[in-house]
C-alpha cells in the first residue's frame, strides 16, 4: 500500500479513538455511561431502527406556547420561527446569531432531553451573544407549551425523526390522592434509540420527592431501559415511582408534570394524568 493510503488509514483511526474517548473525558469512567453519552452528542448521525408512537400535540397547549414563545424567543428566533438568515455564520466572539426552529435548522437533530436543556439552561460558553436560559422563569407546563409550539411547525417526517433520538414517556397516570399522602405512578415508555440508558432521579411540583422503587419496596437508585425497546411498564409489581409528601390533592382529571433523568439524555417532562384504575 502507498504511503499516502497508510497515513489515510492511521487518520481514521486516531480519529475514531479519540471520538470514542471524548464522553469518558466529560463523564469518567462507565462503559455504558460512556456508550451512551457518546450516542447522545451526536443523535444527527443516528438513523433510527425502532420507531416509537409519535405523541399528539394539544391545541390549548400550542395556543399557550404561541404567546409564551412571542413573548420570549420572537425577537431572537423571528415571528415565525424563521430564525437569523445568517444563522451558519460566526460572530465575531465566536458564537452563532439564532438558528431557526422551524424545522429549517437544527433544532430536530435534538431529543425532547436536549432541547429542554437548551431552553432551561441556554447557551452561554463565555461569549458575548447567547441565549439565555429560562430555568425559574417558565414553569414545567411553560417550557412544554413553548416545545410544542415549536414542534407544530415541524413536518412529520422531522417530527418522528426527532421524537426517537432517545427515551420518552408514552404514557403516565397515577390514582386520586390527598395532600400528604403518596401516590404510586403507573408509566409506559419507549426507548427507540440505539443505546441502553437508565432513570437516575424524578421529580415533580406536585409532591416533596419522587422515588424509584422495586417489587419489594425497596427504595433504588436507578431502572435500566434497555436499547430499541418500546412499552417498558413501570408499575407496581416491578420496578416503579412513587409520589410521596404530596403538595396538593390530586383528583380525577387533574394533570400534572413529572420531570425524569436518564443517563446519556438528560432530562424529559411527561404529562401524568389523574385517573381512577
Amino acid at each position: 500500500m502507498r504511503k499516502s493510503g497508510w497515513l489515510l488509514v492511521s487518520v481514521v483511526l486516531i480519529l475514531g479513538a479519540a471520538i470514542l474517548l471524548i464522553p469518558t473525558l466529560i463523564i469518567g469512567g462507565g462503559a455504558s455511561n460512556t456508550r451512551a453519552t457518546q450516542t447522545a452528542l451526536a443523535y444527527e448521525l443516528t438513523q433510527e431502527v425502532c420507531i416509537a408512537p409519535l405523541p399528539v400535540l394539544n391545541p390549548d397547549r400550542i395556543a399557550r406556547g404561541a404567546v409564551i414563545y412571542a413573548r420570549e424567543c420572537a425577537d431572537c428566533h423571528g415571528a415565525n420561527l424563521e430564525g437569523d438568515p445568517n444563522w451558519e455564520t460566526k460572530l465575531g466572539d465566536g458564537s452563532n446569531p439564532p438558528p431557526p426552529l422551524d424545522g429549517s435548522g437544527h433544532a430536530t437533530h435534538h431529543s425532547d432531553a436536549g432541547l429542554l436543556t437548551l431552553l432551561n439552561y441556554g447557551v452561554n460558553y463565555g461569549k458575548e451573544s447567547f441565549m439565555p436560559g429560562y430555568k425559574g422563569i417558565l414553569n414545567d407546563d411553560e417550557q412544554m407549551a413553548v416545545l410544542e409550539y415549536v414542534k407544530s411547525f415541524w413536518g412529520q417526517d422531522f417530527f418522528s425523526h426527532q421524537h426517537s433520538l432517545a427515551v420518552s414517556v408514552r404514557l403516565g397516570w397515577v390514582e386520586p390522592a390527598k395532600v400528604g399522602e403518596e401516590a404510586h405512578l403507573h408509566l409506559i415508555l419507549d426507548n427507540p434509540a440505539r443505546f441502553d440508558t437508565r432513570l437516575i432521579q424524578a421529580s415533580s411540583e406536585v409532591a416533596d420527592q419522587v422515588d424509584l422503587v422495586n417489587s419489594t419496596g425497596q427504595i433504588f437508585s436507578e431502572i435500566s431501559l434497555p436499547a430499541r425497546t418500546l412499552d417498558i411498564v413501570l408499575d407496581q409489581g416491578g420496578e416503579y415511582l412513587t409520589l410521596k409528601g404530596l403538595k396538593q390533592p390530586l383528583e380525577e382529571g387533574d394533570t400534572f408534570w413529572l420531570r425524569l433523568r436518564f443517563t446519556g439524555v438528560g432530562e424529559v417532562l411527561a404529562e401524568i394524568k389523574v385517573r381512577s384504575n
